[in-house]
């Protein structure tokens, strides 16, 4: 839906990003290959409008922002200043959508053995606190709310709600070369726009990687946990997405069952959201406790290290973060 929309309105002559809650590699290729602006916003963000402001790009007409509340209940903690939502619902579950996203709830979110205290109703009530606009995608008739037809054409874009912003973030822009294989943040594309994409293909990649006739290297993130390198570059820096190809790593799927209340859930998230930490984080939580606010898939390592000149990511780990810290140099 996100991508028929941003046609939708770029072929009326706007300028739109498509802006996502983090979700690490899922879509990077969706919208890399069709060259279509892409932004993850960190969970940091969701700690006011002004934060969630001061990490958006600017430059846009539109924003069409993507929260996918299936993928963490973490995720619900960007709905806080949003007052109009658009909801995308399967035509498939029209009229039982209620019922179906409660199911998903309880059988994700909450514990089997029954002991949570949280209800997947909190979650729900949480959502519907708002102006909610339904959208339904794969409609097979007309329908007076904004719909996805079966031919993949949207109509009724009119009745969407929205919500004003006051974008304040300006990449830096570098001259550097970069060299990229695999899924990495698109924001390294705004910051280095002479950058080159190897996509999946490693062995053209590691032809210019050995050579270092580069600036700089990332090693994206993929889905082949057994990828091993054995060249290591002596003298430029490289940002590594994927740590298992130079060490043996064991990554973890995120725990997301929901073990507390649901307002002690939101306490939790929030401080952990405004860097406060907190000792007694729900375990759906606790992989979030550290500076960068964001799912560790390595959870016994640090969100980052260095070995020599590689600098090894343990997650989704922006590069903005990256130059705030002082580890990624622009100029």
């Amino acid at each position: 839906m996100i991508l028929e929309l941003y046609n939708h309105f770029s072929s009326k002559g706007y300028k739109v990003a498509c802006l996502q809650a983090n979700k690490g590699q899922n879509d990077f290729k969706s919208y890399i290959k069709k060259n279509i602006y892409h932004y993850s916003i960190p969970l940091e963000a969701a700690a006011s409008k002004a934060e969630f402001e001061r990490w958006v790009p600017a430059g846009f007409d539109i924003y069409l922002m993507e929260i996918a509340l299936g993928k963490s209940p973490a995720d619900i903690a960007y709905l806080q200043f949003f007052e109009n939502v658009n909801e995308v619902i399967s035509s498939e579950h029209l009229g039982s959508w209620d019922d179906y996203i409660l199911r998903y709830y309880e059988k994700n979110w909450i514990p089997e053995d029954g002991k949570s205290e949280c209800r997947p109703s909190d979650f729900r009530d949480y959502f519907l606190d708002r102006n909610v606009q339904r959208v339904v995608i794969g409609a097979m008739e007309k329908l007076g709310s904004p719909f996805l037809d079966s031919g993949g054409y949207v109509h009724n874009t009119g009745a969407l709600v929205y919500n004003e912003i006051d974008p304040k973030y300006t990449f830096p822009v570098s001259d550097k070369r970069l060299i990229t294989v695999g899924a990495f943040p698109d924001e390294y594309w705004d910051i280095f726009p002479h950058m080159r994409w190897y996509s999946s293909q490693y062995a053209k990649f590691m032809m210019r990687y050995r050579k270092e006739s580069y600036d700089i290297a990332v090693i994206g993130d993929s889905l082949q946990d057994k990828l091993k390198f054995r060249d290591r570059p002596e003298r430029n820096p490289v940002i590594c997405y994927q740590p298992g190809v130079y060490d043996d790593v064991e990554r973890k799927d995120p725990d997301l069952k929901v073990n507390t209340d649901f307002d002690s859930f939101i306490g939790d998230l929030n401080n952990i959201i405004r860097n406060k930490g907190t000792a007694d984080a729900d375990d759906s939580l606790s992989v979030y406790n550290h500076k960068f606010t964001t799912f560790r898939p390595i959870p016994d390592r640090e969100p980052v290290w260095r070995e020599g000149n590689i600098l090894f990511c343990n997650g989704w780990i922006l590069p903005q973060h990256l130059i705030a810290e002082g580890l990624l140099e622009v100029e």
